[in-house]
């Protein structure tokens, strides 16, 4: 059986150039990269990542993927790609049709507005943010959460850990949510403020 695919997206901007960008993909790749050495996955990483390669990737790992990680520029109508932007309502389509995937990570700015949809589609679960996210701890943040992955955490515990290793490098950092969807419409609440949040699907949960 092919082994479920690790996808790693990324894409800057050479306006507003995130300098620490290359570093989160090089850190991810090592991080992941004993458990493709044993074939439990296979990566796949995009580092200049445009429209076209999503369309292409989905249709080629359509089965297989079960991981999508997105470093960059976004915001709640999609992700900046290196060509233009790829559009949420499109994409919550491509994820609704993978039937492996369980978890997309958006670690790029204010992508919160993007989970109600993925949720109704039936994404299981999907780490977002509300607000804009300094690109220092957006690459601590998703190098902690795979690092317990790799160690074959839960999903949710791995975004704990890496909430609180988070909180123990920074003295202002804030306690991101976990949030259970029990219908379409996200809880209003504290947890709004904050910058990451696990958002998971109580259909598959």
């Amino acid at each position: 059986m092919p082994n479920p695919i690790v996808y790693l997206a990324f894409a800057n901007d050479q306006d507003a150039h995130l300098s620490l960008l290359k570093g989160e993909s090089r850190q991810l790749m090592d991080i992941l990269s004993g458990l493709h050495d044993k074939q439990a996955i296979e990566i796949y990483r995009e580092e200049s990542t445009n429209v076209q390669d999503l369309i292409t990737s989905f249709n080629r790992f359509d089965g297989r993927l079960a991981v999508f990680h997105y470093g960059g520029h976004a915001g709640g109508s999609g992700l900046h790609l290196e060509e233009g932007e790829a559009q949420a309502k499109g994409l919550a389509e491509l994820f609704g049709q993978q039937q492996n995937l369980q978890l997309v990570f958006l670690n790029g700015c204010s992508t919160l507005a993007q989970v109600d949809r993925l949720m109704a589609l039936g994404v299981k679960a999907v780490i977002a943010t509300s607000v804009p996210i300094n690109d220092e701890r957006a690459k601590d943040f998703s190098g902690w959460f795979y690092q317990a992955l790799a160690v074959k955490r839960p999903i949710k515990s791995a975004f704990e850990f890496a909430v609180a290793s988070l909180r123990t490098k920074y003295k202002d950092a804030q306690a991101p949510a976990v949030v259970e969807y029990r219908g379409l419409q996200r809880r209003q609440g504290s947890e709004e403020a904050l910058p990451w949040g696990l958002y998971v699907n109580e259909k598959h949960a």
